[in-house]
């Protein structure tokens, strides 16, 4: 986990506060890179004697390395030593070959514009990404983006779905996690959103999102302000409140309701 001091302010921004900061997954949602890492999985497979079977990326993506090597026919639980393994060598392969082919990583529509603005606002924001430092260090340098906090694969703490990684970054921006607001692009990733308590805007890549409490969901980042993203946490924020109101008043006693 990275933070560059002075970026952000030291007071920690409550759940009731609004907007305080906004979490961004890296692969998919700001950036596409998935050339480069179906590259990156074919060569360990080969090495390795695996077969990719049919459907093997959405089995693999938004996952930690280790735990896509089930992709690679490894049991993480059962093999966490041959998983970590070969999690390290989809590591070494994928920075391979985005560094080979700069064409490897684009911008997904929207993305650069939304980021640019959050650091011309001064919006305390923070990339939380499965890959390594190793892997996502470059690449956020080659884009030439400036996050106040950085969490990756080695922050040590459960990979998505876990709320762990969301939860670290907002400890690292000094931001409730009710005060967050997280953007992705996978059902893993959205579903680590949900688990930190923290409402999200979901712009699917990694394959569909279904729609559930606490979300939003777009096409695209394209046209995305930061302006939006305080009245999108305004209202998703509501409608909790107001569904955790009504969960806690139970079934009415008024037989005519």
């Amino acid at each position: 986990m990275n933070r560059r001091a002075g970026d952000v302010a030291g007071a920690r921004v409550g759940a009731d506060d609004g907007l305080g900061a906004v979490l961004l997954d890296l692969d998919g949602t700001l950036v596409d890179t998935t050339a480069a890492w179906r590259r990156a999985y074919a060569t360990v497979a080969a090495a390795h004697g695996a077969r990719l079977a049919d459907g093997w990326w959405d089995a693999a993506v938004g996952r930690s390395m280790a735990a896509s090597t089930v992709v690679l026919g490894v049991d993480p639980d059962r093999e966490p030593d041959r998983a970590a393994a070969l999690a390290a060598e989809l590591t070494a392969a994928g920075a391979a070959a985005l560094a080979a082919d700069p064409t490897a990583r684009t911008w997904r529509p929207g993305a650069a514009a939304l980021l640019a603005e959050l650091r011309a606002t001064g919006t305390p924001h923070a990339v939380v990404t499965a890959v390594a430092a190793a892997v996502a260090g470059p690449l956020l340098a080659g884009l030439g983006v400036r996050p106040d906090a950085v969490v990756t694969a080695d922050a040590g703490v459960p990979a998505k779905p876990a709320p762990d990684p969301y939860l670290a970054a907002a400890a690292a921006l000094g931001v409730a996690p009710g005060a967050c607001l997280v953007i992705e692009d996978s059902p893993t990733g959205t579903a680590a959103a949900a688990a930190a308590g923290m409402a999200a805007l979901v712009v699917p890549h990694a394959g569909p999102v279904p729609a559930g409490p606490g979300r939003v969901l777009r096409p695209t980042l394209v046209g995305v302000t930061v302006a939006d993203l305080r009245r999108l946490h305004a209202g998703l924020r509501s409608d909790a409140a107001t569904a955790r109101a009504g969960a806690a008043a139970g079934p009415s006693d008024d037989p005519t309701a």
